[in-house]
């Protein structure tokens, strides 16, 4: 079992372990097509399923059996609706493995595995509207994501506008699409069933036995031919073992494990994996069409995973500048070249930049208020804790403060965090809240005929005044529409640079360059708007006050951690506290500065290959021009 060190490691590992496996299973649907049918390898794929996960129930059998124990004690949750709920778990897993195995083994398998990949975005929009779960949430920003995925899938099935008016749409992509809609179902009904017993394994073994038990009486009723070959039944069984019953073992350890935006982020790697599968493995062509529709679809699942929150501007500038010097080498007349597009480009690229200084300069000056605002919060609790030490009141009532006050601490670093979420107004609730708790105890502790009364009074008048004007001025902040309009205008400038770029080595690097600019200053402002432009000094002025109560540094998240700047003013054993992205301060976890640079290498050893990738990429493309 890994320890605290170095669970981000093990996280990771068992994570990209799991993209692997599902990766694996177009290509080794496509592969294995004359050894077993749809059907067959559906009925593989369940019964590995039913025996890892049978093998996982009996490890955890413990902790099952008290759920099992609670549900049947709990009044107010009914054992039939549970098992209602697996029986249509169990279906909807079936009804995928189905379609799925269908529409790759008997159509384009590329095109289809692609559609089969909107089913991130089905996840929150059949979670809001059809199962209302609380935790779901759907609006205008998620709505346009699943439209640019739409817009991709249409690509894909279509082929072309033209082909796609006249009907060019294959029965097997509108299978693949059913499968997406499948998934998105019953993704949703594995929370709604953990609600009721939490035990993963539990579900998962009941709902491939259920499953198991439709596909049989599918095949009686319909008297449809099940497919399997005993040659390569030890193949088939490594396939459903492997992406299936171990795939969903490992990414159910790497989610307990790891941070869930991270691991979440890392499953998008699947369907590129798993294209580039099928075109090397089992030789399944690839076409622009394709292509540009695949990433309209994972672009959006990114979207609404919310992974452009959490990646650093460095990261976006050199992903941007590794996927144009790419696009460039490979073949920049796929998208054809023009003129006009020049002109388009300078139009669009100016209106561009104007928007990005316009807004620079507005979370810049609203950052520099906002630091005022800050000061004078810390200001005020530091007259308050210094007038609480020289009092008469007892250790214990001190350190209670102490406590109030770093509750409070946490909270505005929280919402500076979250700003810009759907939990905003949650988090302000949460501050206006912690300030009530502090002002509640000093209230407490301090005696009727304290002499200091009428001063304390006012500090704490002068508190509620200071976070008053702070949330005031934390509100005052670019939207997220407004980022998304203009990270839209961003990706319009850079579409009609690498359009419109000659044959020349210098032109085509000098693109490549101001593509990694746009990015790294549409994050940039990104980070401002979020107040996490991390440095020392920073860093300390939102806490000061924490040094003073010798309470440890608090990071909402754990991206606030990768900065240099922390290993400098701070030694390694000293302690942190890294909370849950703004959600939810009560979880998080205390460590120390040397668990921190866990991440640190990580991070640094991926920049390392990503500079490497993009120098590789420079050289072949200006020995290919020059």
């Amino acid at each position: 079992m890994p320890n605290d060190t170095n669970t981000y490691y093990w996280s990771v590992l068992l994570a990209l372990t799991t993209v692997f496996f599902w990766s694996l299973s177009a290509p080794g649907a496509d592969y294995v097509h004359q050894e077993a049918n749809y059907l067959g390898l559906a009925f593989v794929r369940m019964a590995c399923g039913a025996l890892v996960f049978g093998v996982w129930l009996w490890y955890d059998w413990d902790d099952t059996k008290d759920s099992v124990t609670s549900l049947l004690e709990n009044d107010h949750k009914s054992p039939y609706w549970f098992i209602a709920i697996l029986v249509l778990f169990g279906i909807f897993l079936l009804v995928y493995d189905l379609t799925f195995f269908f529409s790759i083994q008997e159509g384009p398998s590329v095109p289809a595995n692609i559609i089969n990949y909107l089913w991130p975005l089905f996840l929150p929009a059949f979670g809001s509207f059809v199962f209302r779960r609380s935790d779901a949430s759907f609006g205008l920003f998620e709505m346009g994501a699943l439209s640019l995925a739409f817009s991709g899938a249409a690509l894909i099935a279509g082929g072309s506008a033209d082909s796609l008016l006249a009907g060019g749409i294959r029965f097997t992509y509108i299978v693949a699409f059913v499968a997406a809609v499948s998934a998105g179902v019953y993704m949703n009904l594995l929370p709604i069933a953990e609600e009721y017993v939490n035990s993963t394994p539990l579900i998962y073994f009941v709902a491939v036995l259920v499953a198991l038990l439709a596909e049989a009486g599918i095949v009686l009723a319909t008297g449809l031919h099940v497919e399997i070959s005993t040659q390569s039944l030890p193949i088939l069984l490594l396939f459903g073992l492997s992406t299936f019953g171990l795939a969903q073992l490992a990414w159910g350890k790497a989610l307990v494990l790891g941070e869930h935006v991270l691991i979440s982020s890392l499953s998008y790697l699947t369907p590129i994996l798993s294209t580039i599968f099928l075109s090397v493995f089992v030789g399944a062509p690839l076409t622009e069409s394709v292509a540009f529709g695949a990433v309209l679809i994972i672009a959006a699942q990114v979207m609404l995973n919310d992974t452009f929150r959490h990646m650093t501007s460095l990261a976006g500038a050199l992903i941007a500048i590794f996927l144009s010097s790419l696009y460039l080498y490979i073949d920049p007349a796929i998208l054809g070249s023009s003129s006009s597009v020049s002109q388009i480009s300078s139009l669009v690229g100016t209106i561009f930049a104007i928007l990005t200084g316009f807004m620079l300069e507005r979370v810049w000056a609203t950052n520099r208020m906002q630091d005022k605002k800050m000061n004078r919060i810390n200001e005020t609790l530091s007259q308050l804790i210094t007038d609480i030490e020289r009092s008469d009141r007892s250790a214990e009532d001190v350190e209670r403060v102490y406590e109030e006050t770093y509750e409070l601490i946490k909270s505005i670093s929280d919402l500076n965090y979250g700003r810009s979420s759907d939990k905003r107004g949650k988090l302000i609730k949460k501050v206006r809240d912690q300030s009530e708790n502090l002002k509640r105890e000093i209230r407490t502790i301090r005696s009727p005929d304290d002499e200091s009364t009428e001063t304390v009074e006012a500090e704490l008048q002068n508190l509620d005044t200071a976070i008053s004007n702070w949330l005031l001025m934390s509100q005052k902040r670019v939207s997220r529409g407004e980022l998304a309009i203009l990270a839209l205008l961003g990706a319009a400038t850079m579409l009609t640079l690498v359009i419109s770029v000659g044959d020349e080595f210098l032109s085509n690097l000098i693109v490549i360059g101001v593509n990694g600019v746009i990015v790294f200053s549409v994050l940039k402002i990104r980070d401002y708007d979020y107040d996490r432009s991390v440095g020392s000094t920073k860093i300390l002025l939102e806490q000061r006050i924490a040094t003073q109560i010798d309470k440890p540094l608090y990071f909402p998240h754990e991206e606030f951690t990768h900065t240099s700047e922390i290993y400098e003013i701070m030694e390694r054993d000293d302690p942190v506290q890294v909370g849950s992205g703004g959600r939810d301060g009560s979880d998080s976890r205390p460590q120390t500065v040397s668990d921190l640079d866990v991440r640190t290498t990580v991070r640094t050893g991926v920049l390392s290959l990503a500079l490497a990738a993009i120098v590789l990429i420079l050289v072949l493309l200006y020995m290919q021009l020059v």
